[in-house]
């Protein structure tokens, strides 16, 4: 309850820094709680990562020993493609520039 100049009485304030302090360990506890949420659905998310990583890696592994030539052939001509697609485009590149030099 106000007094008549607007000052809290003692008991009030110590009520309401009381609410308040309860709301603030209410808050700390719940936002700590989603954390620990997010952090072990985190850790779940990793673990499933690295479990799809290795299957793939060994699936990969087994590809390559069954059929060497074949990797061999699809590594080379990927290669080959990305070469030839760098030197597309930074030849593109350069074109461009002399195109604009000689304007």
């Amino acid at each position: 309850m106000k007094l008549e100049n607007g000052a809290y009485t003692d008991e009030q304030a110590k009520n309401t820094v009381a609410e308040l302090a309860e709301r603030a360990r209410d808050f700390s506890g719940m936002m700590k709680d989603k954390l620990d949420d997010a952090s072990q659905e985190l850790r779940r998310g990793v673990r499933r990562a690295k479990a799809a990583t290795a299957d793939a890696m060994e699936d990969a592994r087994h590809g390559i020993k069954s059929r060497p030539l074949t990797a061999v052939a699809v590594t080379a001509g990927s290669a080959l493609a990305v070469g030839m697609l760098a030197g597309w485009l930074f030849g593109m590149r350069r074109r461009s520039a002399k195109q604009q030099q000689s304007m």
